[in-house]
């Protein structure tokens, strides 16, 4: 718990604040009833405080409970600021690997649910620390009143505190079932979205994938009902121990042993007072409860402590060198612990400045991990990477990354462009789009993208347009064309590829177009786990006229 320890810790000092302050407004709400009391036994005329003493004091009462709801609400809107951006930072400090093994649902659920779970426990505690405060002041009221009737109102309270606690208790594990379950829907309906062509043309699967929803459902369903029932059960219970003891009061104590009258009222209106309060510590016991589920939850994803300062600028560390691999191997996990990973390498090569490599490979040979061992999204299993005569490691992995522009098969497009504020990169920005017919498809506006739900070849092109202008050393694209027509594939091979060279920079491009083999000054196949050279071309020059040729030229005028 960690996160929850940070944070209390932090906001100590609006908990520190609650208690004084519950504590005042129980000793002026014991006041009143006093007031009250007074009045009820001794009759209206005999009443000792005037009408202005009573209001003036209900007119502190309500600035006190005033001033506490103020404090409470400044703790859940600064607590749930920053649960949200601590979770953000975590989830962008931690490693691709990390995160990637979480998986996407689990992270998703997490920021979706649990969050606002875990806020819970912010909004509840204060008003929980002030309400046992209030009944605490009640309880001392009662002492005032009398002793004798107090040890048998306690003894009934006790019993009544011992049997939350089991019911609470009990209701743990299904509360834990319920998170369980949130995470496999979210696995389920992920699947339902992201594979829906597949299940349009499979009843079967269909079937199957129906099955383990409602299998999931009905799980879901028996915790709630569970975890409710008890939640049920615990409101009634605490409702019938409060008119269990106010019976004890009337019939035990005031008839059989006598109490004053004074003593039997002032207990009623006491209690009567502190029903919503108890009744609101019940339910904020179950409230803390899901909180710190929801925190273990939170914990349990294991993501890091360390991010990036947001107003650091990491630098590259370097411009137009040579990438080269030194005999360096990735392995995987293996699922079942006599057997060994799936394992890519040991790979030695380099990839040239200047220069664009081709990489081919059939499906599940290794090309999407060799991609992410490139850009330092996955740390080798052994062997080296370098860049130019730097060995990238932890120490400088970061800046590494900076001279990485990927567009991976699972790509993502951020609506905000990066762009400098200079005229040059707006010049660049506007030809490209046009020049890749985008033009009508999407705008500029104040330095974001109009919109990005694009089909798949509009939205690799705008990636490819966010990678001309981050102007970064190291290109790797992993079947850029695929979702192309047959104009734009002979564009990107014939006229982008060159350009990308021309520049200086390391590009690396997972192809299956066989017709354009030729524009590669090295196509390379990754079977088996190796990387093989099958042979090296020497492509024809572009010609300088070419129309990414003279974009580019003409922003460096």
């Amino acid at each position: 718990m960690e996160s929850l320890n940070r944070l209390y810790k932090k906001y100590f000092w609006y908990f520190a604040f609650t208690l004084p302050v519950g504590i005042l407004l129980g000793i002026i709400s014991m006041h009143v009833l006093q007031i009250i009391n007074d009045a009820l036994t001794a009759g209206v005329e005999n009443i000792t405080y005037s009408a202005k003493q009573f209001f003036a004091t209900i007119g502190v009462l309500f600035a006190l409970g005033a001033v506490n709801e103020f404090v409470k609400i400044r703790l859940v809107v600064n607590a749930s600021r920053d649960i949200h951006s601590r979770l953000v930072d975590k989830v962008l400090g931690s490693s691709f690997e990390r995160v990637e093994k979480v998986g996407l649902p689990k992270v998703n659920a997490t920021l979706s649910k649990d969050v606002d779970t875990a806020i819970k426990f912010f909004q509840v505690l204060p008003q929980m620390v002030a309400n046992i405060s209030l009944i605490a002041c009640a309880i001392a009221y009662m002492a005032y009143l009398s002793l004798t009737a107090l040890m048998y109102v306690l003894a009934l309270i006790t019993f009544a505190g011992l049997s939350f606690t089991l019911i609470i208790l009990l209701s743990r594990k299904y509360l834990q079932s319920i998170r369980e379950c949130a995470d496999s829907l979210m696995e389920h309906y992920e699947a339902i979205v992201k594979g829906k062509k597949e299940l349009s043309l499979d009843s079967k699967r269909q079937r199957y994938v129906r099955k383990d929803i409602r299998s999931t459902l009905e799980l879901l369903r028996k915790n709630n009902r569970s975890a409710l029932t008890l939640f049920g059960m615990l409101e009634h219970w605490g409702q019938f121990i409060l008119f269990a003891i106010l019976g004890v009061i009337l019939y035990y104590l005031g008839m059989t042993l006598g109490l004053d009258k004074t003593v039997v009222v002032g207990y009623i209106l006491t209690l009567l007072f502190i029903l919503e309060p108890i009744e609101q510590v019940t339910q904020a016991s179950t409230d803390l409860m899901e909180a710190k589920v929801a925190f273990k939850k939170i914990e349990s994803l294991e993501l890091s402590d360390d991010f990036i300062d947001k107003e650091q600028e990491v630098k590259a560390l370097g411009l137009n060198l040579n990438l080269r691999l030194r005999n360096i191997t990735y392995r995987y996990e293996a699922e079942v612990e006599s057997e060994q990973g799936f394992k890519i390498g040991p790979i030695d090569s380099e990839f040239k400045a200047g220069e664009a490599t081709f990489i081919i490979g059939g499906n599940g040979s290794g090309k999407s991990t060799l991609f992410k061992m490139l850009a330092g999204l996955y740390g080798p299993t052994s062997g080296e990477l370098q860049y130019g005569d730097i060995t990238v490691e932890e120490s400088n992995i970061v800046s590494y990354r900076e001279c990485i522009s990927l567009i991976a098969a699972d790509f993502w497009v951020f609506k905000h462009i990066l762009i400098d504020d200079s005229g040059e990169d707006e010049k660049l920005l506007q030809q490209l789009v046009s020049l890749l017919k985008l033009d009508k498809a999407v705008e500029v506006i104040e330095g974001k993208w109009s919109k990005t739900t694009l089909s798949q070849g509009q939205r690799k092109r705008l990636a490819l347009i966010q990678s001309y202008i981050e102007q970064k050393p190291i290109v790797l694209l992993d079947e850029w064309a695929a979702d192309q027509d047959p104009v734009f594939k002979k564009v990107f091979y014939e006229e982008i590829v060159p350009s990308l060279k021309a520049q200086g920079k390391v590009v690396i491009i997972v192809s299956h177009d066989d017709n354009y083999y030729h524009t590669a000054d090295r196509l390379m196949e990754l079977r088996d786990g190796q990387l093989i050279l099958h042979k090296t071309n020497k492509p024809a020059a572009s010609p300088q006229n070419d129309q990414f040729f003279k974009v580019l030229d003409g922003c460096k005028e």
